[in-house]
């Protein structure tokens, strides 16, 4: 007896596989790369906040010295821009508030620095308190350059 020719359906299973590995590999490619550009995007972020606040605190502190070496007065000021160049998107203010003490011949004074960086809206405050009672910076400058106890 013979029989008609028979046909051999393919065995497609081990195709199927190996699509599916590759594109679950494809997909865990992907998602790594994904996790590693949000992570140098936020360092990147992180880096920018950390030099704004320095060059807002080394900015702050110098006009802390300028106040305390009598070259910026010790008064209440509006939003002034820095001189420099480099520093134009900088400003800085100067809020000065009465502070009490029990001791009426001490007259204190909070003078408050805030720095300003326009483009980021970055804000940098620092506070510190200063005798009012005391004299000018020059006058001290004066007063200590004099002899205390008089000549011979």
């Amino acid at each position: 007896m013979t029989t008609g020719p028979t046909t051999t359906i393919p065995n497609r299973r081990p195709r199927a596989a190996i699509l599916l590995e590759v594109l679950l590999a494809l997909s865990l490619a992907f998602t790594a790369g994904a996790v590693i550009l949000g992570s140098l995007s936020s360092a990147v972020g992180a880096l920018r906040r950390v030099r704004l606040e320095a060059q807002g605190a080394d900015l702050a502190v110098t006009l802390f010295s300028e106040i305390q070496m009598g070259l910026v007065s010790v008064e209440d000021a509006s939003t002034q821009p820095f001189e420099d160049e480099a520093l134009a998107d900088w400003t800085w203010q100067v809020v000065v508030t009465p502070f009490t003490t029990a001791d009426e011949a001490i007259e204190l004074s909070r003078v408050e620095v805030v720095v300003r960086h326009g483009p980021s809206g970055f804000v940098y405050r620092v506070a510190q308190l200063f005798d009012q009672s005391a004299a000018s910076p020059t006058e001290l400058a004066r007063r200590t350059a004099a002899p205390a106890g008089g000549g011979p």
